[in-house]
């Protein structure tokens, strides 16, 4: 941090993060749009596909030179993330569809901070904090707030 010239240096996964959370507000806010426009959650998923080819396709042209092998158990490990990854799209723009407020869903989905940080630590490594461990059931906190209250 440079006081004298006002900026603020942030590791490069904060930015990534940051940028995200924009663009998850961006995607929540078009989804929750669509859906009161008459759109049902299946429609959303199934019609996206072109597009999401084309994104794969874009990132496969640009990063081909730069993939690893992949090892077997790997390959069950990314179908089984798939899975999950689409079936948590699919309750995720359900909720959207059933709430009054999209922005209720995203504020329950606060709510994984606290497994995701604890199993982190448990597998992952890194230093487990009482300031850490406070930080995260006060984030999930106002996130069942924000929805419930």
């Amino acid at each position: 941090i440079s006081i004298s010239r006002l900026t603020i240096v942030m590791e490069l996964w904060v930015n990534f993060a940051l940028l995200a959370v924009l663009l998850s507000v961006m995607n929540n806010f078009i989804v929750g749009k669509l859906l009161r426009e008459g759109l049902q959650t299946h429609d959303t998923i199934i019609f996206a596909l072109p597009f999401y080819l084309m994104f794969v396709l874009m990132l496969y042209i640009s990063k081909k030179n730069e993939l690893n092998t992949i090892k077997r158990h790997h390959l069950g490990l990314l179908a089984l993330s798939t899975f999950i990854g689409s079936a948590t799209l699919f309750f995720y723009r359900t909720a959207v569809y059933h709430a009054p407020n999209p922005g209720y869903v995203g504020a329950m989905l606060a709510l994984n901070t606290i497994p995701i940080t604890i199993l982190s630590f448990l597998f992952l490594g890194g230093k487990f904090t009482v300031l850490k461990f406070i930080g995260v059931i006060l984030v999930a906190l106002g996130g069942f707030m924000v929805a419930t209250a």
